[in-house]
């Protein structure tokens, strides 16, 4: 009974946070999506700025902006232009409004897919809709997609974050091209900050124990969706030479 009065009492609170942010909110629809930007918080991607001659994107995806990561990393100037998708984990951490008045929203995200297979625990529930806050229509990713999925579930295991769930989002959108900058796959701290910023040791040390299955299913979201070419700006190291992947370490 406390949990569902829990439940109630969240919905509702973000509910009304959502009707005072609304008018300060500006909504822009992405359309005809060639190419898509995904940023991620790891030190490449302080590179954004410099490599932006490459291809203008369509669309850009954040995955796990929060607080005022926006506007820290200065790259206000460039995010303005382009209708934006936020994705976030299952704690739906969100960014400050004075960040997000200065962006174009798109969709709202959370990291999980509906899945056709009930056994697959990938659809959680949510537990404090704190994304209700900044959108009416917070998603998860479709169903359609969820045998690509289980695919690459299949071989690489359940080693998914939430940049890896935003660079799977992009695929879904059928791009020509992706551009994926901040995913160091832990091989870096935040690009403004050390990673003890944010978690303690014993979970700074679980993330490097990650790291190599994390690039295992980078990989393998790129070998599925072999028709988009990718191109990503990393401080971790790729020894893989596949046609779709460029591979710029900095």
């Amino acid at each position: 009974m406390i949990n569902v009065l829990k439940y109630l009492a969240c919905k509702i609170y973000y509910n009304l946070c959502y009707i005072y942010k609304r008018p300060f909110l500006t909504f822009k629809k992405s359309s005809n999506i060639n190419n898509i930007h995904v940023l991620c918080r790891g030190e490449s991607l302080n590179e954004y700025h410099h490599k932006l001659e490459q291809i203008n994107p369509d669309l850009i995806i954040l995955a796990n902006f929060e607080k005022d990561d926006i506007s820290k990393s200065k790259l206000l100037p460039f995010l303005n232009k382009v209708p934006i998708t936020i994705m976030s984990n299952n704690a739906e951490p969100i960014p400050y409004l004075s960040d997000l008045k200065s962006i174009n929203l798109d969709e709202v995200y959370i990291s999980r897919i509906f899945s056709k297979n009930p056994n697959l625990d990938n659809k959680m529930k949510r537990t404090n809709f704190r994304l209700d806050s900044i959108s009416k229509n917070v998603k998860y990713i479709d169903s359609n997609f969820s045998d690509k999925f289980e695919s690459i579930l299949m071989k690489t295991g359940h080693h998914w974050n939430t940049g890896l769930f935003a660079l799977f989002l992009a695929c879904t959108k059928k791009p020509k091209n992706i551009n994926i900058y901040g995913m160091d796959f832990y091989y870096s701290d935040y690009y403004y900050s050390d990673l003890l910023h944010e978690m303690d040791v014993k979970e700074k040390n679980r993330l490097f124990s990650e790291r190599e299955n994390y690039l295992k299913t980078f990989l393998s979201i790129v070998k599925e969706y072999n028709e988009v070419t990718f191109t990503i700006i990393t401080k971790a190291q790729i020894n893989f030479n596949l046609n779709n992947l460029k591979f710029i370490k900095i």
